[in-house]
């Protein structure tokens, strides 16, 4: 899961070939990103201007062509930088 600049929550959906874009507010779905690879696994938004979602997905067996790759893909909006907290 991520979120992005508008606190919407992406979520991959393990088993459904896809990941969905919620408004976390009223639970509405606003988006939906079909990938050809059966179990997409995580989802998280990167690039120079965060603005490209990328999709990992997981293979389910030898006859699975697109499961274990990395997709991406421009949703049009884009994603929160990254908090870090050092350690004290």
């Amino acid at each position: 899961m991520c979120i992005d600049e508008d606190d919407h929550l992406w979520v991959a959906f393990y088993g459904a070939s896809k990941v969905g874009c919620f408004d976390p507010e009223t639970g509405q779905q606003l988006a939906e990103i079909e990938v050809p690879a059966q179990n997409t696994t995580s989802c998280a938004f990167g690039g120079e201007d965060l603005e490209t979602l990328y999709i990992t997905s997981a293979r389910a067996d030898e006859n699975d062509k697109w499961g274990g790759n990395l997709f991406e893909v421009k949703p049009g909006v884009r994603g929160n930088k990254a908090d870090f907290f050092k350690d004290t």
